[in-house]
């Protein structure tokens, strides 16, 4: 059972004392309680789950992995302590008590002598692998932390940082973060090029460069699901005020800024805005590498991270010289403190997706939108991107299959692509759904054609993903507080995403 505590782009406060209910096919009830969750926490919860003979009836922890140390007769299930859970109890089927936990990084217990249950924290987990057959938990220097040592004890050994196999541990954790090239990899995703060969399923009329990005190694693996181009929206009232007509917005990079540098007002002359002309959110960097792209270069290239470019160094000074350090926009600012500071009448723009369009409107901002200019060499506009995906499961087994293409060729016939675009705002994934298809949602059919200068967030980094945009997100407000030359801390950030997709 999955359930989440969070929204895109919105904060959500936390859960407490909430309590589910599911039937599953043979009419029982299972009743989870004491259910709660921090803000931004998610979480996949079991029931009727095997544990090598013993039924666990539900649990308020996720199972995250299982294995089998070498020497021991059983297994061990790790589990994760969702963040904000109330309660944190196991409870078995039959005469076996119920087991609740407590909230330390790490605790273990054994149900009778068939299984092993292994309790971390999602802090823990996040830094957890499996090394010689045994758990491992590893610092942000690759120094080994805890493993899990002969006999079943729990060390903590000194810190051994640089060697092979540490640096392989360190890796592997940082793989689960990676795009789905990493899950392809591991062969838990596999292709879907015989979907594609199906003409029946009508994959010709898909978006080219959709279908592109949803490939690896010249091989289908992603089905269209849903691309949610980002562009530039602004406060409506605040563009009439300033006499901003439709032929007036911005074509070109420079022309976005002077837009920017204009709406920007400072009321009582004290050095802060009083309305900004932009919200950038530095901390949320992902639209870096957009700015690269339109100034005809990329975040990686070749394989080798290219920060230090010329090019690189001088898109990035424009962007702090011409945003930032005019006070167009706010810096150290979080995509979350961008949004509030749009959808308060406090930024005439803000550059971000179409989930905005009824965020602002909850608060009385009524919002209209222009693609992202274009760059000196291209146009360029980032997407959110989400793909179907079959997993290792239908690997023989023609019925799991077939249901799952079917799935997706439903999804998208054209009726359904209509519909999908027309009720959620999303650009349609196929060529041949028309703006007179789209007729009712004007806003769904003026966004469409932005698809057609696509391009994923961080799509030119192979591996390591989460690491480098965690990377990006510091790197920001480094660059828009700067004020001299930025050949040292671009250096410094280079080096280090070029060793993230390396390992």
């Amino acid at each position: 059972m999955s359930i989440d505590n969070f929204q895109d782009h919105a904060r959500v406060p936390s859960r407490h004392g909430e309590q589910i209910d599911v039937t599953t096919g043979t009419g029982e009830r299972i009743r989870f309680t004491g259910i709660g969750l921090a803000e931004g926490e998610n979480c996949i919860l079991p029931f009727n789950m095997d544990l090598d003979g013993v039924r666990l009836v539900r649990a308020n922890l996720q199972p995250v992995t299982v294995l089998r140390v070498p020497g021991r007769p059983f297994r061990t299930f790790v589990f994760l302590k969702p963040d904000g859970m109330d309660e944190l109890t196991f409870h078995f089927e039959g005469d076996i008590q119920d087991v609740t936990v407590g909230k330390a990084d790490f605790e273990r217990f054994m149900v009778r002598d068939a299984a092993e249950i292994v309790c971390v924290t999602r802090a823990l987990a996040g830094r957890m692998t499996v090394l010689d057959g045994g758990l491992a938990f590893v610092d942000d220097d690759n120094a080994l932390l805890y493993e899990d040592g002969d006999g079943g004890r729990w060390n903590r050994p000194a810190p051994k940082t640089g060697s092979p196999h540490i640096r392989k541990a360190c890796s592997a954790l940082r793989g689960r973060w990676s795009p789905y090239q990493g899950f392809i990899k591991q062969g838990a995703i596999v292709s879907t090029d015989d979907f594609y060969s199906d003409s029946s399923n009508e994959t010709s009329h898909y978006r080219k460069n959709v279908v592109k990005d949803g490939e690896v190694d010249g091989k289908h693996y992603g089905v269209p699901m849903g691309h949610a181009p980002y562009s530039v929206y602004f406060n409506k009232a605040i563009f009439d005020a300033a006499g901003i007509t439709e032929d007036q917005y911005p074509k070109t990079w420079d022309d976005l800024a002077a837009l920017a540098s204009k709406l920007t007002v400072d009321k009582d002359g004290d050095g802060t805005p009083d309305q900004y002309g932009i919200a950038l959110a530095d901390k949320d960097a992902g639209y870096l590498p957009i700015f690269l792209q339109g100034a005809g270069t990329d975040l990686v290239v070749d394989g080798k991270a290219n920060l230090t470019s010329k090019k690189s160094k001088d898109t990035l000074t424009w962007i702090r010289d011409n945003f930032y350090a005019k006070k167009s926009s706010p810096s150290n600012l979080s995509l979350v403190d961008a949004q509030t500071l749009f959808c308060s009448g406090k930024a005439a723009m803000f550059w971000i997706g179409p989930w905005i369009v009824n965020a602002a409107k909850e608060k009385g901002i009524e919002t209209g939108t222009f693609e992202m200019p274009k760059g000196p060499e291209k146009q360029v506009t980032e997407v959110a991107a989400n793909y179907w995906y079959t997993t290792s499961q239908v690997d023989g087994n023609d019925a799991k299959k077939k249901a799952a293409y079917a799935w997706m060729k439903f999804f998208n016939n054209k009726k359904n692509q209509i519909t999908w675009a027309v009720k959620a705002n999303y650009p349609p994934n196929r060529t041949d759904v028309t703006a007179d298809d789209m007729k009712s949602n004007n806003f769904v059919s003026q966004i469409s054609p932005y698809m057609d200068h696509s391009s994923l967030l961080l799509g030119s980094v192979p591996s390591g993903f989460a690491d480098v945009q965690s990377e990006l997100n510091a790197l920001g407000p480094k660059i828009s507080e700067s004020t001299g030359d930025l050949t040292d801390i671009l250096q410094k950030s280079n080096d280090k995403i070029q060793g993230y997709i390396e390992e």
